[in-house]
Order: structure tokens, then sequence, then C-alpha cells
């Protein structure tokens, strides 16, 4: 019996399923959807860590591997991330606790006031079981934070991650 060399044209792969039907068919390999953070292969992005100096961020083309998890596909979105860190600190200094200390997300009788986005908008709200990162426990606190024009830039900034 003969036997033959396939080789996929740049960009793409065999695919798998049809081979069980005896026919090889080429798929573009972007169509592949991973199943896992490993599988995901190459990677390109920002980083931002305590390093960035004035929101200078990393651009970095990797493959996807333990030490580059941290990656986000768009610099607003690696700005966001780190504001939003910053914003989740503030909002437990306010709250004078972990959010996770004294927030229960299945009671829809613990009423939790929030800041969000609603059509580009940034808005108070009250929530008791659809979630935001940015609550408080009481309507005074979350309008005090609201009221500091510095955390405001801070929300703007993290608005593709909330």
């Amino acid at each position: 019996m003969k036997k033959y060399e396939i080789v996929a044209p740049k960009g793409k792969v065999i695919d798998e399923s049809e081979l069980k039907k005896n026919k090889i068919k080429f798929i573009d390999e972007r169509d592949i959807l991973p199943e896992s953070w490993e599988e995901l292969g190459k990677v390109a992005g920002y980083y931002a860590n305590s390093y960035t100096v004035s929101g200078t961020h990393m651009i970095i083309d990797t493959i996807a591997h333990n030490e580059s998890r941290n990656i986000f596909p768009t610099l607003g979105e690696s700005t966001a991330a780190m504001v939003l860190a910053q914003l989740c600190q503030l909002r437990d200094r306010y709250n004078r606790e972990a959010l996770n200390s004294w927030c229960d997300w299945t009671s829809p009788k613990q009423v939790k006031y929030g800041i969000y986005f609603q059509n580009e908008i940034m808005t108070a709200g009250i929530f008791s079981l659809n979630r935001t990162p940015l609550v408080f426990k009481t309507e005074i606190l979350r309008n005090k934070f609201l009221s500091c024009p510095k955390i405001n830039v801070l929300i703007t900034l993290a608005k593709p991650l909330l």
C-alpha cells in the first residue's frame, strides 16, 4: 500500500471530522474554536502592570501559556482592567469591608446601590440579583463615590469592562 503525505496550505488545517467520512477537507485554522486557554495558541494584545508608566502599556505578541494569561486584546480593555482593580479597592474602602464579606447576590431581599453603563451613559441604580462590580451598601456611599471627579474619570476608563 502506498502512503501519501498531505500538507495543508498555509493558514489551513485538515478538518478531522471529515476524515471519519474518508474525506479530506481543508478549513481555515481560525475557524477552529479553542476549548481551553492552552488551545488558543498565539495571542496578541496589551499588558499593564505596576511598572506601567502614565498609561503606557506593553504590546505583547506571544503564545498562550501560564505567564501570558493577563494579556488583553485591546488597549482599552487593558486600561479598563488596571483601573477596575483600583476602583474595587476604592469601593471596598467606601464600604469599609470587602465585597464578598457583605454582598449576597443570591438574595433578592438584599439591595445594593451600584454604578453601571446603559447606552454609554454612566448610571446609578439599585440591584438585588443583577451583578455589577461597583456596588455599595447604601445610596449615600454610592453617591459620595460618584461625586469624586477623579473617581469618575476612573469609572469612565473602566467602561469597556463594566
